[in-house]
């Protein structure tokens, strides 16, 4: 990779998860805030996620978070005050005055303490407002050169250099006993597999279906085959083993919440030896259609683009493939809806055959349907000549006509 240009090195998405720092960060910033005599005490609980990605050189924060304080304040006559200020939503996509807050009291009481509830959920959340902003940019100051840097840090992120002081011999003599210890421990100990340098994948797809028809497709061994073309080994439990497209994919079932999506441990037979990856599957039901929201992490870095392909060819594709989908320009006539698991085997049977066997079956059928109605429409037309015809010549030849007076 170092031979490779530096936006094309930085191209693939990447990233790296600093929830434990998060929590640090932000429970050092909001201890100790203080508005009218509410001062908050300390961070009790933090809850979601946040990461920071990179794509085509451009360091992206990505964030989710629940922050729950806790707060105090002292009455005129002495009682210590308490209570809880929740933040339910800090996201990165939040400017300052969209946050929300939710305060309670936990102990106290009276006019005195509803006060000091005001004031926590409105004059001590504003002064969080600017510190919930500052959060993404030392985000990117802290870790932005863990996902740049080209050399792969050591735990520290620094080396140890060795003293000018130290003499030559006294040099010569540790490194050598350095090299005949780790000759020891590579003899005695099997040697640690090497650091895999990892990005993240993405997929998504939007598909004329339920949640829950859409979360059975996917996870249900008998419908697997009907989109992958192979038989599957899944279940929708935790711990369930999984074998997907033949046996190319392979996994464990992490997490499972139905219908919105379920976690698995995913892995690829070109990837290294005992590499997985975990694969998150997100249902949004929206009001017409559900969107698969596909999370590759744990990607072979080199390995992006076929990752991606793949995701998009084995499942999008293929369930865009049995109908669920919308399909591509050239066959949007033909496309196939369905909202209901029990339609679903009927659409894959009619989806086996190819689009071009599909296409001359029906061409014929719409021609002699054309051509029925055309002789049809000729007849009539004959049928009204003539009888206007006839008519015609029975008023003329008849006895009051003046063809029928001699």
């Amino acid at each position: 990779m170092s031979n490779l240009s530096h936006g094309i090195k930085h191209w693939h998405w990447r990233t790296k998860g600093v929830e434990p720092w998060a929590r640090t960060w932000f429970s050092d910033r909001v201890t100790g805030v203080e508005a009218d005599g509410v001062e908050i005490t300390e961070l009790t609980d933090s809850e979601g996620t946040a990461e920071l990605g990179m794509r085509k050189s451009k360091l992206i924060t990505v964030y989710d978070l629940r922050l729950t304080m806790a707060w105090k304040a002292t009455a005129k006559d002495g009682e210590v005050v308490t209570g809880t200020l929740v933040a339910p939503e800090v996201g990165h996509d939040m400017e300052e005055d969209e946050y929300i807050f939710e305060g309670s009291l936990t102990n106290g009481s009276g006019t005195e303490a509803d006060s000091f509830l005001r004031t926590a959920k409105k004059a001590l959340a504003n002064k969080l407002r600017p510190i919930f902003q500052q959060f993404p940019k030392d985000m990117i100051a802290v870790h932005g050169k863990d996902l740049l840097d080209d050399s792969t840090p050591t735990d520290s992120g620094a080396s140890t250099p060795v003293s000018s002081s130290t003499p030559a011999s006294a040099s010569a003599s540790t490194a050598t006993s350095s090299t005949t210890t780790a000759a020891v421990k590579s003899a005695t100990a099997p040697a640690k597999p090497a650091p895999q340098n990892t990005a993240t994948v993405r997929a998504t797809g939007e598909f004329q279906c339920s949640a829950d028809d859409l979360f059975d497709f996917l996870t249900n061994p008998q419908k697997i085959p009907m989109w992958s073309r192979n038989p599957a080994q899944m279940a929708p439990e935790v711990g369930a083993e999984v074998s997907l497209f033949g046996g190319n994919i392979r996994g464990k079932v992490e997490k499972v919440d139905r219908p919105k999506g379920f976690t698995m441990s995913w892995r690829a037979p070109t990837w290294p030896e005992d590499l997985y990856g975990q694969l998150e599957a997100q249902l949004n039901q929206g009001s017409n259609s559900t969107t698969l929201s596909l999370t590759l992490r744990g990607v072979p870095v080199g390995k992006e683009d076929e990752t991606e392909t793949n995701l998009h060819t084995f499942y999008i594709r293929g369930l865009q493939s049995i109908g669920l989908g919308l399909l591509s320009s050239s066959l949007a006539s033909e496309s196939i809806s369905i909202s209901s698991s029990s339609s679903a085997a009927t659409t894959a049977s009619r989806s086996a055959s190819s689009p071009a066997t599909r296409k001359s079956r029906r061409g014929p059928q719409k021609s002699s349907v054309v051509n029925r109605w055309s002789i049809l429409n000729v007849g009539s037309v004959a049928a009204s000549a003539g009888l206007i015809v006839a008519l015609g010549a029975a008023f003329y030849y008849g006895p009051s006509g003046p063809g029928g007076k001699r």
